[in-house]
């Protein structure tokens, strides 16, 4: 009986060792064990250093996790971390000491935790010389790492040229930490006004660090779709001609995308911007060029000016006129302008006016030349004119 109880007080020991904390024996002494750390920083070798020095514990101001304390022995670890229990124990009367742990350790006592693993496990402990064993739980507290921060966004942002970029993403710390937070590539930060030309895809690294140093990357593709750009077109002013003239528009226009332009135009135009004008077009045309890149058109309106081109007066024509002689010509002249200018009338030849009234010894055939004038233009008409003889009576003479 000495034997098994000898043997219950050794692992005791050994597993208030492994804590590397405190564990209560009665409400007045405590047993403390030390911490060995052994290799990387990340691997706990847990062995026996026994204390014998009591010391007082009061019970003012417990709480529950202190409570829960005194019935089972806790160890508390973060993930990654690798946990070695290693008793160290001996048999009064030289039987060898197995021990023997449950899950998740193996028959070493050892368990590397992983991400993941965080939680509280019970784990128990067995100690046998093959006739007589003892066993005590502990409390396996496994507490998770430091994570790195996360990023959280899509993969590809889609964006057309001049609009402005924003990279919205959720970046945040599990822990609560604050972030740094860093972008590369064709950005430098998570807002860029892009211009026309910056199409295509572009590649940005965000790149995040916690107060742990702790980092976390994602690369995003940033695709700009180009944004047409619409043709730059003169204005076009306005176009004065005089009847008969030719009209030609003469369209300057550029495109900054180098696309093809077209170009339309409405009438009287043809489809190459000209218009022959004849007499009778005068007057002011309100008319447009439309300029195109097959994407975005430009309309410019223009007005064309036809001027009336002086004309000359026109005579409606007189008919062979023919009288007898005694009678009375009147020239029935009917002369106008197209353009409204005042008329001068000139007439030659065998009359001098518009008016004659004949005599008997006018028998015979005449010509009479009437010209119309509107001071810079004339125009002339041949009038034949016919006296007839008239048989006149004897006429006596009576001596005196």
């Amino acid at each position: 009986m000495f034997k098994k109880y000898y043997v219950i007080a050794i692992l005791a020991i050994l597993i208030l060792s492994a804590t590397g904390c405190q564990y209560l024996k009665s409400e007045e002494q405590i047993i403390t064990g030390e911490v060995i750390e052994i290799g990387s920083t990340n691997t706990t070798i847990i062995e026996i250093k026994t204390d014998n020095e009591t010391k007082p514990v009061k019970e003012e101001n417990k709480t529950k996790e202190e409570t829960f304390s005194k019935n089972i022995i806790k160890i508390e670890k973060v993930e990654g971390d690798l946990i070695s229990l290693k008793p160290d124990a001996y048999d009064p009367d030289g039987d060898k000491v197995i021990y023997t742990f449950t899950e998740p350790f193996n028959k070493e006592g050892l368990w590397k935790t992983k991400e993941g693993d965080t939680g509280e496990y019970k784990v128990t402990i067995t100690a046998s010389d093959g006739k007589l064993s003892t066993s005590e739980e502990i409390l396996v507290i496994v507490k998770p790492t430091n994570k790195p921060p996360i990023i959280q966004c899509p993969d590809e942002f889609k964006f057309k040229e001049t609009d402005l970029i924003n990279i919205d993403c959720k970046i945040y710390d599990l822990e609560g930490e604050e972030v740094l937070v860093k972008y590369s590539g064709w950005m430098s930060s998570s807002k860029y006004q892009s211009k026309y030309g910056d199409e295509g895809e572009h590649k940005v690294l965000i790149s995040t660090q916690d107060k742990q140093n702790k980092t976390s990357q994602k690369e995003v593709i940033i695709k700009i779709e180009k944004l047409n750009r619409a043709p730059v077109v003169q204005d076009i002013k306005t176009i004065t001609i005089e009847e008969t003239e030719t009209a030609q528009v003469i369209v300057n226009a550029t495109d900054s995308d180098d696309d093809k332009l077209t170009i339309k135009y409405s009438e009287p135009l043809n489809s190459k911007g000209v218009w022959q004008t004849k007499l009778g077009d005068a007057g002011t045309y309100n008319t447009f060029a439309v300029v195109s890149d097959s994407e975005s058109s430009v309309k410019k309106e223009f007005k064309i000016v036809v001027t009336q081109k002086n004309t000359a007066p026109t005579i409606k024509y007189i008919e062979p006129i023919t009288v007898d002689e005694g009678d009375t010509i009147t020239l029935p002249i009917d002369a106008v302008d197209r353009e409204g200018d005042k008329l001068s009338v000139k007439i030659v030849g065998w009359m001098k006016t518009d008016k004659y009234t004949t005599t008997y010894d006018d028998a015979g055939k005449y010509t009479v030349i009437i010209t119309v004038s509107d001071g810079v233009l004339s125009t002339s008409q041949t009038v034949n004119i016919t006296v007839n003889n008239v048989n006149r009576a004897p006429v006596f003479k009576v001596p005196a």
